[in-house]
This record gives structure tokens, sequence and C-alpha cells, in this order.
């Protein structure tokens, strides 16, 4: 899945060989790419626990 934003996107995906998805982020600055899967990265962890944002 790609997740548009005005700055750049996140691509959330299955990891092909483990039982985890792998969140990559592609942006202006590396900061801005940082925070989008740290972001998406604890948004996916509370799905997962059951505690829905």
């Amino acid at each position: 899945m790609r997740i548009r934003h005005q700055q750049g996107y996140a691509t959330v995906a299955p990891d092909p060989f483990r039982n985890a998805v792998r969140v990559t982020g592609e942006a202006a600055s590396s900061e801005f790419a940082r925070e989008l899967c740290d972001f998406y990265q604890k948004q996916i962890a509370l799905i997962i626990s059951g505690n829905t944002p």
C-alpha cells in the first residue's frame, strides 16, 4: 500500500521472507521520510495489539 502525502509518501508491504511488514518512506528530506516511517510503524503496532487508533 502506498500512502501519499504532500511532501512524500510511505509504502507498507508484507515482508516476503518473514511474518512482518516493511515500512519505507520517501520525501524531499530524510527527516520527513523518517517521520513517515515512524508514524506508520506506530499505527501498525497499535492495530496488531488491538488498540486501534
